[in-house]
Order: C-alpha cells, then sequence, then structure tokens
C-alpha cells in the first residue's frame, strides 16, 4: 500500500513539474509509444510513464498545463484506450482550453479576494460606526446639558453661545456621517456573499 502511494506521489511530482514545463513552452505534451518529448521527459520517466498507462488499460496521455499569463496554475490530463495517438490539432485544442481554464481560475481568484476584501471593509465600517457612536451621544449630552445650564445664567457670552452652537452643528454633522455609514453597511448585508 504504500508503495502504491509513494508512486502516487512520484507521478504527481513528474507531472506537476511536467506541467511548468510545457507552461514554459506554450505546448502540451503527449506521452505514447510513438512520441517521447526530449527535454521535458527522460527516456527512463518516458518508460515509466507508458507502464503506468498499461497498467491502466490506456494507450496514450495527453497533459495539458493550465495556466494564464506567466503562471502554470495547474494541469489537466486525458487518456485513450485506442491505438489512435493524439493529433498535433488535438493538443493545439487541448492547449486553447488549457488558456481558457487557466483564466476562469484567475478569475475565481480574483473574485474570491474581492469578496473577502468587501466583507473586510464592511466589517471596518460597521465597528468604526458603532465606536463614534456611544462618545458622540456623550458629547450630544453634555452639550444639551451646557445650553440648558447658561440659559439660566444671565450675561452669557455670544462668544460662548455661537461655540456652542458650532458644537451642536459638528456633532449633528458627525451623527449623520455615522447614521449614514450603518446605512452602507445594511444594504451591504443584503449583497450576496457580503452577509
Amino acid at each position: 500500500e504504500n508503495e502504491d502511494v509513494d508512486a502516487l506521489d512520484g507521478l504527481s511530482a513528474l507531472a506537476r513539474s511536467l506541467a511548468h514545463g510545457c507552461w514554459a513552452r506554450q505546448r502540451a505534451l503527449v506521452v505514447s509509444p510513438q512520441r517521447t518529448a526530449p527535454g521535458l521527459l527522460s527516456a527512463q520517466e518516458h518508460a515509466a510513464l507508458l507502464d503506468g498507462l498499461r497498467e491502466k488499460g490506456d494507450t496514450s496521455l495527453l497533459l495539458v498545463p493550465l495556466g494564464a499569463g506567466p503562471e502554470c496554475l495547474g494541469r489537466m490530463l486525458m487518456f485513450r484506450r485506442d491505438r489512435a495517438d493524439w493529433s498535433d490539432e488535438e493538443a493545439d485544442t487541448a492547449l486553447d482550453m488549457g488558456h481558457d481554464l487557466g483564466r476562469a481560475v484567475l478569475n475565481a481568484r480574483s473574485f474570491a479576494r474581492e469578496q473577502h476584501a468587501a466583507v473586510y471593509t464592511q466589517q471596518l465600517i460597521a465597528t468604526m460606526a458603532h465606536e463614534l457612536k456611544n462618545p458622540l451621544a456623550t458629547v450630544g449630552g453634555y452639550l444639551d446639558m451646557l445650553e440648558m445650564f447658561l440659559a439660566e445664567e444671565p450675561g452669557t457670552s455670544t462668544q460662548v453661545q455661537r461655540s456652542l452652537r458650532g458644537i451642536g452643528r459638528a456633532t449633528r454633522r458627525l451623527d449623520d456621517i455615522v447614521a449614514d455609514l450603518l446605512t452602507i453597511v445594511e444594504q451591504g448585508k443584503a449583497l450576496p456573499g457580503l452577509e
């Protein structure tokens, strides 16, 4: 059982290495009795792959790298059981599919990162809004108390009254901003994937 696992790990590592080599050369790899892959496969690796194919009842293998830009993202393996070999047209078409699948994988990764960033941003806005809410309520309460106290005091200067009105406007403006932030958070929760 351990030998089977070791063999599978070895084949997987070889397939990974081959996929990266194929991506760098922008080609698919055909492994069959009729074709060798000089520069990619040693004669010993080629023979081992053919033995593995025969054991599974297959006659040939088409390894297609999946990627986008300079990055090889994985590989796709296709097997044949008939005596026909993979044609160059089939290999080229499969390589085009590897490009398409690679772009799809990168797009999915980008989308996942954007989703994560949106959730993080939403949580950050919610935390900031809630953290600002309590101090603003305290400032508003003290402002109300000061206005009531000064209303009973004769001779309060116009400068003090003007300052209190300015503090009141600024506090109400900050309250509006916090309310807007909380509205954004609530609307964001309604978006798919941001719950």
